[in-house]
């Protein structure tokens, strides 16, 4: 899939209109109401403002995001076995020690021993 400026357009503009940024325009813009209730052009002059910087900083991090991703994977193309590799072995690392868990389990564990001693050690 490629992407290009009219997608990432796209996808800010989409991403610009979501639940928590309009809760901040809405009190951003209540706060500023009950302070000068006579100006609603400042009210209206605000909340553009604010909708535009939301939008034009979705755009720079979504371009800025597809580089980042573009120069990781060809970096880590080079790699790659290696990394699987070690992935591989710090999986197989992490479930051995859940299995030893399964099997070696105490009731209490280590924060029974933090609580006998004051909390700390």
């Amino acid at each position: 899939m490629e992407l290009s400026v009219s997608y990432i357009l796209g996808l800010a503009a989409v991403d610009a209109v979501n639940p928590c940024a309009l809760a901040v325009l809405t009190l951003i813009l209540i706060a500023i109401l009950t302070q000068n209730p006579e100006k609603r052009g400042k009210v209206l002059s605000v909340g553009l403002a604010f909708i535009i910087a939301v939008y034009i900083t979705y755009f720079i991090y979504g371009i800025a995001i597809i580089h980042v991703f573009k120069a990781a994977v060809g970096a880590i193309a080079g790699i790659r076995i290696y990394l699987y590799k070690i992935l591989g072995l710090f999986a197989i690392i992490i479930g051995i020690l859940n299995l030893r868990d399964v099997f070696r389990y105490k009731p209490g564990g280590w924060q029974q021993k933090c609580q006998c001693h004051g909390g700390l050690g």
